[in-house]
C-alpha cells in the first residue's frame, strides 16, 4: 500500500490482490495508521484483529555516529555546502514539486541537491533540471544498502516528497532520523504519524513548492534549529522505529 503502487494502470492487479488480503486474512497488520484506515475501508475488519506495527529500522547500522563527510569528500560535495538529499525518481508530479522548490531557495548559500535512486521518471527529472541554475546537482543512481547511511548522514536534510495519499510511512525517513539527519515531509498520507511538525522534523503542505522551499530556507538559515530536529528525530527512531521493537512487536501476533 505504498505512493508508487496502485497509481498507474499497470498496478490494477496488484490492487486487486491487494483487496482480496484484506479482506480474507485472519489478522491485518498495517505499518501505519493511515494505511490501516485504508485498509480497515476495504477489508471491514474489527479493530481486534488488526494492530500497527510501524516497519522497523536498524538504528546500530543507522546512527548519527556515521561520518558523512567522507561521502561529501568521494562525491566532490563542498563541506560547506547546504546539502538537501532526497531518494526515489517515481512520479512526476512529486518531482516537479521538489525541483520548483529547489528555484525558489534563497541563492546566498551554495546548495547542493543530492539526488538518490532510480525509477520510471529519471529521464523526466534530469530533463526539469538541466536549467537550474542556483543549485547544483548530483545524480547518485542506485545507492547500495551498505552506502544509505553515509548517504543519509552526509545530508543537511532529507526530503520526503510524497504526492498521493497513498504513501504510507517511507523507510527512508525512518533511516534518515535514525542517522540524525534532518527531515522535511509533506503533510500527507503517514508521514504526520513520524514528524511532530517544529520537534523532530518540518512539515510542508503537500503540492506548495513555496512551502517547501520555506522549511528548507527555515534549516539553512537556522542551524541550531536544524541540529536540534536532527536529534529529536535520532530519539524517534529509537522509541518509535527501532527494528528490534518492530520484530518483538510482530512475533507477538503469532504467538497470540
Amino acid at each position: 500500500y505504498g505512493e508508487s503502487f496502485g497509481v498507474d494502470p499497470q498496478h490494477r492487479r496488484w490492487r486487486r490482490a491487494n483487496k482480496w488480503a484484506a479482506k480474507n486474512c485472519d489478522f491485518l497488520l498495517s505499518s501505519s495508521c493511515h494505511c490501516l484506515t485504508g485498509a480497515r475501508k476495504i477489508s471491514q475488519r474489527p479493530a481486534n484483529s488488526t494492530r500497527v506495527i510501524f516497519a522497523g529500522v536498524d538504528t546500530k547500522k543507522f546512527n548519527p555516529d556515521v561520518d558523512g563527510s567522507l561521502w561529501r569528500e568521494r562525491n566532490g560535495v563542498d563541506p560547506d555546502a547546504f546539502v538537501v538529499s532526497v531518494l526515489g525518481l517515481v512520479l512526476k508530479r512529486k518531482l516537479n514539486i521538489f525541483v520548483e522548490a529547489l528555484t525558489l531557495m534563497d541563492s546566498d548559500t551554495k546548495v547542493v541537491a543530492v539526488i538518490g535512486g532510480k525509477g520510471q521518471d529519471e529521464q523526466h527529472f534530469q530533463d526539469l533540471t538541466k536549467n537550474l541554475e542556483n543549485v547544483e546537482l548530483l545524480f547518485t543512481g542506485f545507492v547500495p544498502e551498505e552506502d544509505l547511511p553515509e548517504f543519509y548522514s552526509a545530508a543537511d536534510v532529507l526530503v520526503v516528497s510524497p504526492h498521493t495519499e497513498l504513501e504510507c510511512m517511507g523507510q527512508s525517513m525512518k533511516e534518515a532520523m535514525a542517522c540524525s539527519t534532518a527531515t522535511v515531509g509533506a503533510r500527507i498520507g503517514g508521514i504526520p504519524e513520524a514528524i511532530d511538525d517544529g520537534e523532530n522534523g518540518l512539515l510542508y503542505e503537500a503540492d506548495d513548492p513555496t512551502d517547501l522551499a520555506r522549511a528548507l530556507n527555515r534549516l539553512r538559515l537556522d542551524p541550531e534549529l536544524s541540529k536540534r530536529i536532527a536529534a529529536a528525530g535520532r530519539v524517534t527512531a529509537e522509541v518509535k522505529f527501532d527494528a528490534v521493537v518492530a520484530g518483538e512487536s510482530t512475533l507477538e501476533v503469532f504467538e497470540q
